[in-house]
């Protein structure tokens, strides 16, 4: 598949094509020597030449029942592999979720609006920063404070190092936090924050807390608007990427004009703009337009949304909000295999999706903790998530990274098959390795080639 970029079944069925075409030719070649030899008048090989044809026959037809068994045993998904080792580039191969429940160094003082030590850090699991108590001297003064929620606060129990990111607009507050005294290079000035003790009594901790904090530097936003090809032209998708245009998450697809037998016209395949919008517009709706990943509503649902019959192909797809997860929709059109032309597509067509597994409740939580960057992994990523899953986003490793990511990243490489063939279905999938962060990807399920077989001009 990472070769190839193509399906294991047009893997097979592009073979087979190769090799009916390498034997029509050897049978062409042989024929026209019958021929030559009949007109240079050295016999008549009426007998030879309906001999070989019906050897020919016979191989072609031995063949198509060998392809058919295999076709009908091989995966119809593809996805996309991993770009080679140390090719990660963020904007390119990967996006990423930004300041959603990101670490944050604080101390219990400024927890509560009385300013007291009388309570411990994981006596606050949902609280705000109620200013900065001596901010000449303690550690709040020095960094810029978390203006939103602040979650699952638990005490430092050791004195710690911390390097401050030397970009105000980075999606990171620290770019390191040690709990020893070996500490990396840092560009900025190292602080180190330590307990201290007030009215002789009370002991005031610091604190390692999960900072929500929306604003312009946190990038959380997926779009709910409907994607769909130019289905009044006779285009169907052929392929499918994430992208993120100002701050928002964007699934786009490419289309192209569907032909007879299923074929796509490759000069017209083309990736559709998105429609780009800034979440800070009048006129751009949450909930809406687009929709905010907070901490009860962060979840991605993992599902893989196919047709089984022969006669549909994907003409769009959509995310939307069930049950405070984001959840795929995927819509269908019918079309007629011999003419290539869509039905109807703009009042038969239909939006699927995947909503029974959470209405009977099988859908199963896929966790992921204590993970480093996925693009600090020397193995390749594998799809770790199956149907009726899902996922939420959460922070990085604590010890690792300082819980300065949000993971999974967002895979924005190309989903196109090569050779352009129309979809039976697109998915949202989980890939990763275990101890890495992994990526939130689409794949995709393209059309059952088997249909050719069973179409008499396509058999050779």
């Amino acid at each position: 598949m990472c070769l190839a970029r193509q399906s294991a079944q047009q893997f097979a069925y592009q073979l087979f094509s190769k090799a009916t075409f390498t034997q029509l030719k050897g049978y062409s070649l042989m024929e026209l020597s019958w021929m030559l030899l009949r007109q240079a008048g050295r016999g008549n090989y009426t007998a030879e030449m309906h001999l070989m044809r019906q050897n020919h026959q016979k191989r072609i037809q031995h063949a198509q029942r060998v392809l058919q068994q295999v076709m009908s045993d091989s995966s119809r998904l593809y996805w996309r592999c991993d770009p080679g080792r140390n090719e990660h580039v963020e904007g390119k191969t990967y996006a990423r979720v930004t300041r959603l429940l990101q670490g944050f160094v604080e101390n219990e003082i400024n927890l509560n609006p009385d300013q007291n030590c009388r309570s411990s850090c994981p006596d606050y699991h949902d609280t705000r920063s109620s200013g900065c108590y001596q901010p000449e001297e303690e550690f709040c003064g020095q960094q810029p404070a978390c203006k939103g929620r602040l979650y699952n606060c638990n005490t430092i129990e050791s004195d710690i190092s911390v390097c401050l990111s030397t970009n105000a607009s980075s999606a990171r507050r620290y770019e390191y936090i040690t709990w020893d005294d070996t500490s990396p290079v840092c560009e900025s000035t190292v602080r180190k924050p330590s307990s201290w003790s007030r009215l002789i009594f009370w002991r005031c901790h610091y604190c390692f807390c999960l900072c929500d904090e929306p604003g312009p530097n946190s990038d959380r936003f997926f779009n709910l608007r409907d994607s769909m090809s130019d289905f009044k032209q006779n285009k169907v998708v052929t392929g499918v990427r994430f992208v993120k245009r100002q701050r928002v998450f964007h699934l786009q697809l490419q289309q192209g004009e569907l032909l007879p037998g299923g074929v796509i016209r490759n000069s017209s395949l083309e990736w559709l703009p998105v429609e780009e919008y800034n979440v800070t517009d009048v006129d751009i709706r949450d909930a809406y337009d687009y929709h905010t990943l907070s901490v009860d509503s962060r979840a991605m649902d993992l599902d893989e949304i196919s047709v089984n019959t022969t006669d549909q192909v994907v003409t769009g797809f959509r995310f939307r909000v069930f049950k405070k997860h984001l959840n795929l929709e995927v819509r269908f059109s019918s079309f007629n295999f011999s003419t290539g032309r869509l039905i109807e597509p703009q009042t038969k067509s239909s939006w699927l999706g995947n909503q029974n597994s959470h209405l009977e409740g099988k859908r199963k939580r896929l966790i992921l903790k204590e993970s480093d960057l996925p693009t600090a992994s020397e193995l390749p990523s594998l799809p770790l998530s199956q149907d009726n899953q899902y996922m939420e986003f959460v922070s990085s490793s604590q010890l690792k990274d300082a819980a300065q990511n949000t993971f999974p990243f967002v895979d924005v490489q190309d989903v196109v098959p090569q050779q352009a063939v129309p979809l039976a279905g697109l998915g949202i999938y989980y890939k990763g390795r275990p101890g890495y962060g992994g990526f939130f990807a689409p794949k995709v399920v393209t059309y059952d080639l088997s249909k050719k077989l069973l179409d008499p001009r396509e058999n050779l």
